[in-house]
């Protein structure tokens, strides 16, 4: 049973971690000198996809510690902000 706490708490805290990485990381790709359109857009790429690559870590550690199947459908949740942010500063 102690095991199975800590495994909990270890995936919380890589979900914490990661989670917030993915956010700032995707956050901090709206900001640049570029004028809003395509070319901001462009500009944005290298951080928004470090923020996919934070949020697919997160949501796979966090499987992977409570051996949960890693290959699911949660993995999709690592997305929507980044291609939020991405259109966003292209239509913008």
């Amino acid at each position: 049973m102690r095991n199975r706490w800590l495994a909990v708490v270890l995936a919380v805290a890589s979900l914490a971690f990661f989670g917030y990485w993915s956010v700032f990381f995707a956050a901090w790709a709206g900001f640049t000198v570029a004028p809003p359109g395509w070319g901001r857009a462009i500009e944005s790429i290298p951080g928004l996809l470090a923020s996919v690559i934070c949020g697919l870590i997160a949501i796979a550690a966090f499987r992977w510690i409570l051996r949960w199947p890693v290959r699911s459908w949660w993995l999709l949740l690592a997305a929507p902000w980044p291609m939020w942010q991405f259109f966003a500063a292209a239509f913008a």
